[in-house]
């Protein structure tokens, strides 16, 4: 409709809003429901935007991870009670990660233009290749990765035994690729399947959570 398409043709507000919305998933809130549709309005985004030039991606993907990292790493602002130049620490960080998303969502723009394959592939590829870039070396930082974000709700990651912490990661990228490809289904037939592949993707991750919860080591 048009409120829809006026929105997902806006340069920055749904990258913002995915933004804010991941934001909340590492909160220490326990809602667990941002982690599962967080990147649902960037998909949207996406979708909307590939007749645009790939500055306007950038763009998008700056506004994304700023809005993201400005507010996941606001525990730097405790620096601040040492030294004023705690700041520069916090801002440069946010701006590294910003830009390293920006790049990111230029290269999931740029292979959604050209493949037309389904996010549930390209997602994955993409931000778990970011994810495993920032783990080398010696300044590797895997803090923001998003497996982490379910570290408040151990329930939910007991299988990090099997998959490992990308594995959780997997599953949350799925779990917005999954809602978008729903959300986007030509007909109610379509969507119904979706939603019945997210809803057995939830019960089998769910499932071996509750046995592996009640069989500790």
């Amino acid at each position: 409709d048009v409120v829809t398409e006026h929105w997902a043709r806006h340069p920055w507000m749904l990258p913002a809003l995915a933004g804010v919305l991941l934001a909340f998933g590492y909160f220490t809130l326990g809602l667990v429901v941002p982690n599962l549709v967080a990147l649902v309005p960037l998909l949207i985004w996406i979708d909307a935007n590939l007749d645009r030039p790939w500055r306007v991606w950038r763009k998008a993907g700056f506004v994304f991870g700023i809005s993201l990292n400005l507010l996941i790493l606001s525990w730097m602002r405790s620096m601040l009670t040492i030294s004023f130049l705690g700041v520069f620490a916090y801002l440069g960080l946010a701006l590294i990660f910003a830009v390293e998303l920006s790049v990111a969502v230029i290269t999931l723009a740029w292979m959604r233009k050209h493949t037309r394959w389904s996010f549930m592939i390209l997602l994955p590829a993409v931000w778990l290749t970011l994810e495993w870039v920032q783990a080398q070396g010696d300044l590797r930082m895997t803090a923001q990765h998003l497996g982490q974000s379910l570290g408040t709700v151990p329930f939910l990651v007991q299988f990090a035994d099997l998959a490992g912490p990308y594995g959780v990661g997997l599953v949350l990228l799925l779990s917005s690729a999954i809602l978008h490809e729903a959300w986007r289904a030509p007909s109610r037939a379509d969507r119904v399947r979706r939603l019945a592949a997210w809803g057995l993707l939830a019960a089998a991750v769910l499932g071996y959570d509750a046995w592996a919860w009640t069989h500790p080591p």
